[in-house]
Formats: structure tokens, sequence, C-alpha cells
């Protein structure tokens, strides 16, 4: 080891807030199988066996680990772009982690680690870690994927379909439509395209129902179902989905592209892995509950209905967020847990049949997790080294946040006379974002689009080709979209218009079933915004600038009276990996597409 000696740079920045990134995986999906050996006790866990991690710095006899450093690495790497990665400096990094722990001994010498919320975030963190190293060992360690078993899913996941749909909101609707378009013996069934204008609730009633050359994994699941299991030409239905009763006529099928198997071959991976973690998760739940016994209150958990808002979203109702649904071992589900569970699960849910079928695989998914907390608590996962120095992190990153915000932060003070400095010397910083004015043409495929955008290029007119080709509802009045106040950052589209000059066509942007092109009419520069509008962005950047000065000026007096060294052979060895194999994988499918 030895001893840092840095100074800070006027400008230099300091880092506190990180926070370990967990894999969530939604609760709602087929789950997890059983755990067959015996329930180790806690001192006989593998983690307990760890070896001793190495630190990277000593700060007055308090260590910065390597996980720290790729903690803070990870969260800058979120922030900033590929080419600002490259010039990442280490150094720097173990600095700013330095420099926070010397601020967090400042407010432990405070007594601050006492003061809600901060110790129950840090129980919370630690029951959270818990749950998750029980899930590496038993769900997602095991749960493989075989390269057959890749291909098979591939085959299966990116089958291509064309149907048309005709949803309505009502299931009576949607009968009632099913009995137009069989007919009778006397009458021809009415034209599905036809009938789905008139009737139709859902996104694809402008182009007639029809859905093109869709792969089985970009539809949602109740489509996907009911077509694959139908013979083209086929009328299916009423089918329950999100957003009411649907009607599918099958079209045609094509097998999956081999083309696309590389491209999608992780993805179809992780897919296989999650499901098959979800499987074996449900099945060492199911073993739990003979170990952790679950009693549900029936009363509580039927009080808890769906409620129609104005715009027509279904929410839960919740009279008592704090009256429990379900015990589970010493763990409870409140109804508050439980509604906002049901409101992440309904987003975009319009049916209230398919919202009261979701309710129990909801409250299944919350049982499930309470009893793998039990078991993960009842296992020791919580106080594993690992744990402790994830906990150990969190700490320090509150301890700082509440430090600068309570204890510095008020000893700097920004007056009116510097702001309107600020705000004349800076006036480029504060423009408005321009604006555009747009037209556009939504097609099906790509391949329609690229020869949309082909078109235009050439000089085909913009208004007759949206006239005639269109499925959005621009399509009426020759595509055009009028103005379009922009967001710098916001998504590619609004960066592509942010560069785009009048009379540029841009390159189609889409996904499967909507694909569009945009055509830049005229672009207006907005100017800076007046003072009056932007006061308090010029006072943030003002105490910002100012606060950043006196924090160096302040770290460099606790770094002259403090011990710090940092291990050099630690450093060189350090390495940022990316996701471990043992992780949970991203929740499997796609899940949009037909609605």
């Amino acid at each position: 080891m030895k001893k840092l000696s840095l100074r800070i740079a006027p400008n230099a920045t300091v880092l506190f807030a990180f926070v370990l990134a967990l894999a969530v995986v939604p609760a709602t999906w087929a789950n997890t199988a059983p755990n067959t050996a015996p329930k180790p006790a806690p001192e006989t866990l593998p983690a307990a066996a760890e070896p001793a991690a190495v630190p990277l710095a000593m700060v007055n006899g308090e260590p910065v680990y390597p996980e720290d450093a790729e903690r803070q690495l990870a969260e800058t790497h979120q922030q900033v772009t590929e080419g600002m990665r490259a010039d990442f400096d280490l150094d720097q990094l173990v600095f700013r982690l330095v420099n926070d722990t010397l601020l967090a001994q400042e407010a432990r010498a405070m007594e601050m680690q006492d003061e809600e919320p901060i110790p129950g975030k840090l129980e919370a963190l630690r029951r959270e870690l818990a749950v998750k190293h029980l899930e590496v060992d038993e769900v997602w360690r095991p749960a493989t994927a075989s390269d057959e078993e890749i291909r098979q899913a591939f085959e299966r996941e990116y089958q291509r379909v064309t149907l048309r749909v005709l949803t309505t909101l009502e299931k009576d609707e949607a009968e009632a439509a099913l009995a137009e378009l069989r007919g009778t013996e006397d009458s021809e069934g009415a034209d599905f395209a036809t009938l789905v204008k008139e009737r139709s609730v859902d996104p694809y009633k402008l182009r007639g129902g029809l859905v093109e050359d869709l792969a089985r994994i970009d539809l949602q699941t109740e489509i996907a179902e009911a077509a694959f299991a139908a013979e083209p030409g086929a009328l299916v239905g009423p089918v329950r989905t999100s957003i009411g009763w649907s009607l599918v006529r099958v079209e045609s099928f094509a097998a999956a592209d081999p083309e696309r198997f590389d491209a999608v071959r992780r993805d179809l991976r992780d897919l296989i892995r999650y499901r098959k973690g979800q499987a074996l998760k449900a099945a060492l739940a199911a073993k739990l509950r003979e170990q952790h016994p679950v009693t549900v209150n029936a009363e509580t958990l039927a009080a808890i209905v769906p409620e129609r808002q104005t715009d027509a979203r279904l929410v839960p109702k919740v009279a008592d967020r704090a009256a429990v649904v379900a015990h589970v071992g010493d763990e409870t589900v409140t109804a508050g847990e439980l509604g906002d569970a049901l409101m992440w699960r309904w987003k975009g849910v319009r049916n209230e049949e398919a919202a009261r079928a979701a309710m129990p695989l909801v409250l299944d998914g919350l049982l499930e997790s309470k009893l793998l907390l039990d078991e993960a608590l009842a296992r020791g996962y919580d106080h594993t080294p690992a744990v402790e120095r994830s906990v150990a992190a969190l700490e320090k990153d509150l301890l700082v946040e509440r430090y600068l915000k309570t204890v510095l932060g008020p000893q700097v003070d920004v007056t009116p006379e510097e702001m309107k400095a600020y705000y004349q010397e800076h006036l480029a910083s504060f423009n408005r974002p321009p604006r555009v004015h747009v037209s556009q043409i939504t097609v099906a495929t790509p391949e329609e689009a690229q020869a949309i955008v082909r078109q235009v290029r050439e000089g085909t007119d913009f208004a007759w080709l949206a006239r005639r080709d269109s499925i959005d509802r621009f399509k009426e009045v020759g595509g055009e979209r009028g103005w379009l106040d922009l967001t710098p950052g916001a998504d590619a589209f609004n960066d592509s218009l942010l560069a785009a000059k009048p009379g540029d066509v841009l390159d189609p942007m889409g996904v499967p079933g909507n694909w569009t092109v945009v055509r830049v009419n005229l672009r207006e520069e907005q100017g800076p915004y007046p003072y009056d509008q932007v006061s308090g962005n010029v006072r943030t950047a003002v105490y910002q600038e100012k606060f950043q000065r006196f924090l160096g000026e302040f770290l460099d007096k606790l770094r002259s009276r403090s011990e710090i060294s940092v291990n050099e052979d630690a450093l060189a060895e350090l390495r940022i990996t990316g996701t471990h194999e043992d992780a949970a994988p991203a929740s499997g499918g796609h899940g949009h597409g037909a609605h």
C-alpha cells in the first residue's frame, strides 16, 4: 500500500450516488423447480467461505472495495456515451470513491446513519439481495439453454403469420360481429376488412385489421395461441385480450427466416433460461409452502376490485392499503402491495374480465416472492460477506447524499445578481429546442417504407403517396402531421428531426406492422427562453458551480488530516466484467404486436 497524494481539480465533480442494480423479474409469469438438497445452516453456506476481499484503498482505516468501483463504473457507463467511456480514468474513479468515504465518515460522526430512511433502505436492500442470492443458487444457475433448445425455440417463436383482427370492447359485440362474418345459408358473410373499419377499436382498424408477416413472439400471447392453432382461412374467437375481445382470421403462415437466427440467438437463450427459471421458482415456492404456512384473507382480497377511469383505464380500488391480504410465514402481503402490483400488471388493460383473471396470478407472484424471502432469511443469505459489502456501499451513498444536502449544501448561497450575470453569459445554454413541421406516411413493412422513401426522394408528391398508401390517421390530410416540439436526447426520432433540414426525408423507423416515413417541411429556431421562465434552471447552474468549488476546498481540508492509501496491485488487477451467466435473464418475449 502506498500513501495517496492527490489534489482535486477546480472543475472536478464528485460522484456520490450509486445503488446496486438488481435483476427484477415480473412475478406473474409461469414460475420456478424444487430444491431437493437439504437446507444448509447459515455457517455452511458457500458464500461464507468466499475469500476475503482485497481493498483498493484504505481511508482512515475504512476499506474501499473493488465492488465499489465496479458499481460506480457501471452507473457511469449508463450515463455517458461510448466515446466518453473510452477516456474514463480508473485512478479518478478511485479518487472519487475516497472522497465519498471521507464525506460518509463526517456524516457518521454526526450519527446520521441512525436517521430514517437510511436504516429502512439498508434493511430493504439486505432482504432484496438475500432473495437474489437464493434465486441464483436455486433458479438461475440451473436454468440453462442448449443449442438444440435454442434452435427449436427459434423455429417456434419466429414462425410468421399474416392475419386480420377485429377487436370490440364487449364480448357480445364480438359475437355479433362473428355471426355477421360467417353469414347464413341464405347470405354471404360480411367482408372482414369492411367490418373492421366499422367496429374495431384496436390500432389495426385503419388497415382493415391486417397484421402482416409478424412473428409469434411479437404477438400478444392470446392472439398468438389462437392464430397458430388455426388453419389458413379460419375464423377464430372471440379471444379475450387486454383491450377487449378479438376475432382473428388467419391469412397465411411462413416458417422462421433462417437469416434472423444469429441476430436473435442470444435473446432466445435468455428467453429459454427465463422460462425454465420461472418454472424452477414456482416449484421451489410450492415446496416452501410446506415449511412456511400461507393464509389468505378472502374478505380483504375480495374488496380489491377493478375501477374504470374516465379514459377507460382499469385501476385497482383499494380501500385500506394497510389491510393484510395474506400471511406468508413471518411475512405479510398488504392490500397496498397487491394494488401496486395490479396497477403495473393492468397497464394498457381495458377488458375487465382480463383484469380480474390476472388478479390470482399477481397474488401468486407476491406470495411466491414472500416465500423466497422467508427462506432466504432462514438460510442467512442476508448476512453473507458480499451482502455486507453491498449494504455498506449503499449506506455510504445515503450518508454522503444526506451530508451534502443538509450540512454542506446550505452553506452555499446564490444571489440574484449572480443569476442574471450567469444567464447573460450563457444565453446559448438556455435556447428553446427548435420545432419542425412534418408529414408522415405509415406502412406495414420496412420494404414498403423504403420504396416510399425512394419515390419521395425522386420527386413523387408526398401527399399523393400518403393518400394512396398510408395506414395511419394522417392519411386523409395527405400525411400532414403538423408542428412538433422537439426534445434533445429524448429518443432516436427526436434526434433525427433535430439534425434534419427542411425537405429532408428521414430513413424509415418503426416496429413490425408499423413503419413510418417522415419528411421535414419547415424548421423554426425559437431562440433563448426569457429569464423569468428559466430562472430556476439558472439558479441551479450557478449553485452547482459554486458548490463544486466549495466542495473541492472542503475535501482538500479533509484529506489533509486523513490517512489515505491505495493498493496499486489491487487497482492493476481490477477488471470490470459484463453480465454474469448466473444472473437472471431479462423477461422473455416481446409481448407486443397485434395489440
